[in-house]
C-alpha cells in the first residue's frame, strides 16, 4: 500500500500544505490509522479511502491552528501556557527560579527560530502589533505572519513541555 500511493499522496499533501514535512506527517499518520481499523482489508478502495483520512487529518490540522491563532490572540502569551508565566506563578524563592528558568527555555525557543518568524512573533507579542502591520512592516502577507507567530508560540510550548517532561 505504502509504495503504491505514497508519491502521489505527499505530492498532493504538499499542494495542500505547501510544506513537504507536513504532508509526509499527515501520510505518515493516515497510514497508522488506517492500519489500526479493525478490518482495513473489507475496503473496497483503499487509494480513496487512504486520502480521504490524510485529508481530514489535514483539515483538523488547519483548524486546530486557527483555534490556536485566536486563543493566542484572545489571551496572550501567559495564558497560552496555562498562567505559567503570570504574577501568580512567581510567590517566592522557588517560584521565582522557575519564572527565571521558563524565561530562559523560551529565550533559547526564540533564538533557535529563523528571523523572520521571531521578528514576526517579536512584533506581535511584544510590541503588540496586529498582523496587518507586522505584514506590511515585513512586506509578507497576514497569512504568513499568522504562520510565522504559530510556529514560535508551538516552540515556545515544545522547549517548555520538553523541560518539564525531563524534571519528572
Amino acid at each position: 500500500m505504502f509504495r503504491s500511493y505514497n508519491n502521489i499522496l505527499v505530492r498532493y499533501l504538499t499542494l495542500r500544505t505547501r510544506s513537504l514535512e507536513e504532508a509526509m506527517e499527515i501520510a505518515q499518520e493516515a497510514y497508522v490509522r488506517f492500519l489500526s481499523m479493525a478490518d482495513p482489508e473489507k475496503i473496497i478502495d483503499v487509494e480513496s479511502y487512504v486520502f480521504g483520512i490524510a485529508k481530514n487529518i489535514h483539515i483538523d490540522r488547519v483548524r486546530s491552528s486557527r483555534t490556536q491563532a485566536k486563543a493566542i490572540e484572545r489571551g496572550g502569551f501567559g495564558a497560552a501556557y496555562g498562567g505559567a508565566t503570570s504574577e501568580a506563578s512567581c510567590d517566592g524563592p522557588e517560584g521565582e527560579l522557575a519564572a527565571k528558568d521558563m524565561v530562559r527555555l523560551l529565550k533559547g525557543a526564540l533564538e533557535a527560530l529563523p528571523a523572520k518568524c521571531r521578528q514576526a512573533f517579536v512584533l506581535y507579542r511584544f510590541d503588540l502589533l496586529g498582523y496587518p502591520e507586522i505584514a506590511e512592516r515585513m512586506d509578507l502577507t497576514e497569512s504568513m505572519v499568522r504562520k510565522y507567530v504559530l510556529r514560535a508560540l508551538r516552540e515556545c510550548q515544545r522547549s517548555v513541555g520538553l523541560h518539564e517532561r525531563e524534571e519528572s
